[in-house]
């Protein structure tokens, strides 16, 4: 299980690109000025920042696997709502549910790794992080190349989005 949920990490991490990767494309769709558009683009901190504390709670009272599951079906679902927002107000809406989403997996990935791998947690909080640096390398790339061969910008997300739910119903 711990595996898959490494894999769900290295989607969460490339499923951050989204935004600054097909920024030109979401821009001329819902004609969005740059300073909107720019806003847009570093919004994920906000919903990360917003869920630090619920998450960690959430574990404190929950198992880590449901949180960690409602944070993979949470991200997911709020990319494919992305894709279908008609409005800033909409994707900001639906990018804050995405970084909740991220937030509940990330801080659940890093308590399961400490307390699961107690002999070697300095290891098992490395993979995770190495996790996010295969996603933060491969995600620019394959949403490009998703982009690329699709021709629209919806496609990567909802790719990203269906990859998410199918490991969800794996873990």
């Amino acid at each position: 299980m711990f595996g898959l949920l490494l894999v769900c990490y290295v989607l969460m991490s490339a499923d951050r690109y989204h935004i600054s990767i097909l920024a030109p494309d979401i821009r001329a769709a819902l004609g969005l000025s740059l300073p909107q558009m720019g806003a847009l683009t570093t919004l994920f901190t906000l919903g990360i920042g917003i869920a630090g504390l619920p998450a960690g709670s959430l574990i404190a009272r929950y198992s880590r696997k449901a949180v960690l599951l409602a944070g993979i079906v949470l991200f997911s679902a709020a990319t494919y709502l992305f894709t279908v927002a008609t409005s800033l107000l909409g994707m900001v809406v639906f990018v804050v549910m995405q970084d909740i989403g991220m937030s509940f997996l990330a801080t659940g990935m890093f308590t399961l790794a400490a307390s699961y791998f107690a002999n070697n947690r300095v290891a098992a909080v490395g993979m995770v992080n190495v996790c996010f640096g295969i996603g933060s390398f491969v995600g620019p790339w394959a949403i490009g190349d998703i982009r690329g061969s699709s021709g629209n910008w919806e496609t990567p997300p909802l790719v990203f989005a269906a990859c998410g739910i199918a490991l969800a119903i794996l873990v």
